[in-house]
């Protein structure tokens, strides 16, 4: 006689029932469509940005308290490190556009076109990075103290001996210009280009000094 066997429910090889309920978990995503990591990857977003924030924070506090430290003579340090060209007026209106080739505590050295240029640092007025010059990595916040304290009176005593024609800037306005005889303890000598008779300059009131540039300042 036939063994009678009892209907089967199974929907198929994986034995689950025809019509049978989802897990609530896979219910809820496929009825709402949200991924159940969501909360986790938002949460680690928001820590990403906080970190992000808090670094640019700091960066930010960090460069303040760098320029609370700044001086000129330190912008210009950077840029010689840099070779900036830059464009330098003085207090006497005079204005030199070249490469910073060196910098003290009280001069700086700028290589133009055609001439070298010495910059009294205390007779600087502005500075300013030439715009799409070679040599520009950035500004420079300048907060560095130098070491070197060589002054414009010592670069020009090295001028004396090479028979050099240079042309003085005052702080006041005006130019001394002539064969640079000699540099004393507070006044250099220029023998006018006429051979007339020596002008003497108090140090002091020379902003700045120019010379070919084949010339060797030392």
């Amino acid at each position: 006689m036939a063994e009678h066997l009892p209907p089967r429910h199974d929907g198929g090889p994986g034995g689950q029932r025809r019509g049978a309920a989802a897990h609530p978990s896979e219910q809820s995503e496929q009825s709402t469509g949200v991924d159940a990591d969501a909360p986790v990857d938002g949460w680690a977003a928001e820590l990403r940005a906080d970190a992000a924030s808090q670094l640019r924070r700091r960066e930010h506090w960090l460069r303040r308290q760098a320029a609370d430290d700044a001086t000129l003579a330190g912008v210009l340090v950077d840029h010689a490190e840099q070779g900036t060209t830059i464009a330098v007026t003085t207090l006497g209106g005079s204005r030199h556009v070249g490469r910073v080739s060196g910098a003290s505590t009280e001069v700086v050295v700028l290589e133009c076109e055609r001439t070298r240029a010495l910059v009294a640092i205390d007779a600087v007025a502005t500075v300013q990075a030439v715009p799409g010059a070679s040599g520009r990595q950035g500004d420079p916040i300048g907060h560095r103290a130098g070491r070197d304290h060589t002054t414009l009176a010592d670069l020009l005593s090295h001028l004396v001996d090479g028979d050099v024609d240079v042309a003085l800037g005052l702080r006041g306005g005006g130019t001394v210009a002539g064969r640079l005889v000699a540099v004393g303890q507070d006044l250099a000598l220029v023998r006018p280009p006429d051979r007339g008779p020596l002008v003497y300059a108090r140090l002091s009131s020379v902003a700045d000094a120019s010379f070919p540039a084949s010339t060797s300042s030392g």
